[in-house]
């Protein structure tokens, strides 16, 4: 009981599919609890807890006002559609909760800038629901990028993240509807792709690069179901990015030296929570061209469960108090990337950042 009062307090706004996964990464993680869930009426917060089986003392609210008001809840989980995260991450971090945001984070940099903004004045971690950045692969896979003698120089990024939808997704999914998540596929699934690629590069957000992109599909309504970009680096170095709605699920990346490339076919969500890896080819051509040598090896990184590792690290800022600006300097540069992403895609010309 008494470590069960030590546990940090979480709370969930919003009964969305993709709440069930932290739901069930809560009640595995390490030193946190769930004590209350709100939805826009009491009868469906009601119907959502009983289908995921959630514990009777788990307090049920019939709006977001009363989590937030709830003096056990410590942190708060947004899964909210995107036009309403800036509303809700400051009502948050007003009332003094920490906060998990799905991604993406805002419509746009000018509202992430002003959540961040809310969440420093209020003394609040602010985090973006990115769970493959948690797994115990990621500290493995950095120092392999950085690796000079076996990768080189980091050259070059590819990566893609992509499912098929359906017609029923296209026609019901808030992800498809212009006033819920406007950013379609390139906010759902893109923002994997440049986090990988930000990730990969640890490009500061003040270096000079430029985007280009092209919407190949887009729905009634303009969401967009299907797009490819280019970052271009001051430097020399590129990445490009494939994301849709279209497609047979992809979730790859590679990331290419000049000695050695590294590649991953689970980076967003990781195959097993038993066991993680990536491989590194390390290819050459001999004889005047005619022949390709190439040695391929497999590196184990050991398993875990992403999104209990994420509540985790979460939940450790808020008992040790210990804010980290990591989280809110990387959501915000990935946003600014989308954004650009986004005015490309939509002028038909490439985008320069700084």
């Amino acid at each position: 009981m008494a470590e069960e009062a030590k546990a940090v307090g979480w709370g969930i706004l919003g009964t969305a599919d993709i709440a069930r996964k932290l739901v069930r990464a809560i009640s595995r993680a390490g030193g946190s609890r769930l004590v209350a869930v709100g939805s826009r009426t009491l009868e469906r917060v009601e119907s959502w807890c009983e289908q995921n089986q959630i514990p009777s003392e788990v307090a049920r609210y019939g709006n977001y006002e009363e989590v937030l008001r709830d003096g056990k809840v410590d942190v708060v989980y947004i899964p909210l559609p995107t036009s309403m995260h800036k509303e809700w991450v400051q009502k948050a971090a007003d009332a003094g909760k920490h906060i998990l945001c799905e991604k993406p984070v805002g419509m746009n940099a000018q509202e992430v800038e002003e959540m961040i903004a809310c969440c420093e004045h209020n003394n609040v971690q602010f985090m973006d629901g990115v769970m493959w950045m948690h797994h115990v692969r990621v500290p493995v896979l950095r120092k392999a990028v950085d690796n000079q003698d076996m990768m080189g120089e980091v050259v070059r990024i590819v990566t893609s993240f992509t499912f098929f939808g359906g017609e029923e997704f296209d026609r019901t999914n808030i992800r498809m509807k212009s006033n819920l998540d406007g950013l379609g596929c390139v906010g759902d699934l893109g923002w994997y792709n440049v986090r990988a690629i930000v990730w990969a590069f640890q490009k500061e957000p003040n270096e000079d690069y430029q985007v280009y992109a092209v919407a190949h599909k887009r729905n009634s309504e303009g969401v967009i179901k299907s797009l490819n970009a280019t970052l271009f680096y001051d430097d020399g170095r590129f990445a490009s990015l494939d994301c849709g709605f279209d497609t047979n699920c992809r979730q790859t990346l590679e990331i290419a030296g000049t000695k050695s490339s590294i590649r991953l076919d689970d980076f967003v969500l990781n195959a097993s929570e038993e066991s993680s890896s990536f491989i590194v080819n390390t290819s050459a051509f001999k004889d005047s061209g005619m022949i390709v040598e190439q040695t391929s090896s497999k590196h184990e990184a050991g398993g875990c469960c992403q999104e209990v590792r994420m509540v985790e690290c979460m939940s450790k800022i808020v008992r040790t108090r210990q804010l980290e600006d990591y989280w809110p300097k990387i959501a915000l540069q990935t946003q600014r990337t989308i954004d650009a992403i986004m005015k490309s895609a939509e002028s038909g010309q490439p985008v320069k950042l700084k």
